[in-house]
């Protein structure tokens, strides 16, 4: 079998899955954050390094705490985004124009958040168990991945839309990390991790 076979049966494995399933039922409508039906996340495409400059210095930015998954040598600075702008920065950026458990952090995929997308393409998100996350205040928490959904750009999946399943006000707190897929940037790779 030839690497993008290989490459195209992992994908459909790991998005069809009982294992890429989430651990609750999508969240209900009521659950959704206030305001955000129909704004998507910035758009942090898989785009050439060299077009990745920073639009906006970090030091213009206040930072939002740490991303920490040991498992792989990642720490990264992550910086509030608000509801910031669709282009973004070549940094980790919360994202959301309302507080909730659901901390929904994104990425460059030819960018910070490269090890994201090698760990998927890699089938090597196996050992990606527990990520941590490190307030500005210093509060840590820990995190275990739950599911991992490939979706479009639209963040369809299965007839729901994004703000009922990727960036949600979650019941338990939750870890969502973002980022972009395919030479044409149709799709979203979604990693969801829990508190726990």
């Amino acid at each position: 079998m030839n690497r993008i076979a290989t490459l195209l049966l992992t994908a459909a494995l790991v998005v069809g899955s009982s294992a890429a399933a989430p651990i609750a039922a999508v969240a209900a409508t009521a659950d959704s954050a206030p305001g955000m039906a129909g704004v998507l996340p910035p758009d942090a495409s898989l785009v050439a390094s060299t077009d990745l400059a920073a639009t906006t210095p970090a030091a213009s930015l206040a930072k939002f705490g740490t991303l920490r998954v040991p498992s792989f040598g990642v720490s990264q600075t992550v910086y509030n985004w608000g509801c910031g702008p669709a282009t973004v920065p070549n940094l980790v950026l919360k994202w959301g124009c309302v507080t909730t458990r659901n901390t929904f952090l994104t990425g460059h995929a030819s960018g910070v958040f490269h090890w994201l997308y090698n760990a998927y393409v890699h089938n090597t998100w196996r050992a990606m168990h527990y990520a941590y996350f490190t307030t500005a205040k210093g509060v840590t928490t820990r995190y275990r991945i739950s599911w991992i959904r490939l979706v479009p750009a639209s963040y369809i999946y299965r007839g729901i839309t994004g703000e009922r399943w990727a960036w949600n006000n979650t019941a338990h707190p939750s870890l969502t990390l973002q980022t972009c897929w395919g030479s044409t940037n149709k799709y979203r790779l979604v990693f969801r991790f829990v508190k726990g």
